[in-house]
């Protein structure tokens, strides 16, 4: 009996800071097929402060912990949705 591939996975991870904020990326996707959705943690030091999840069809969940300033909160909002939209376009 032969070993045989049934599927393969991809998995990519991408990197970005707002302020004192790491963003941490992550995207998963069979070979062949495009991402259909953006994961990321969001962490201060140690800490996490929030995550994201942001579907190719247009979805946004984002949710940041107590803590976050009103002023960061937007800065990473408008990063968070870049990046994601930036990771869609370099597949295709």
């Amino acid at each position: 009996m032969a070993l045989s591939t049934l599927s393969s996975v991809l998995r990519s991870k991408y990197k970005n800071t707002v302020g004192d904020y790491e963003i941490s990326y992550e995207t998963t996707r069979k070979a062949g097929e495009k991402v259909t959705e953006v994961l990321a943690s969001i962490k201060k030091g140690e800490l996490r402060f929030g995550y994201v999840n942001i579907m190719d069809k247009g979805r946004k969940s984002i949710v940041l912990e107590d803590g976050v300033s009103d002023e960061d909160s937007k800065a990473i909002l408008s990063t968070v949705i870049d990046d994601a939209a930036n990771i869609f376009l370099k597949q295709e």
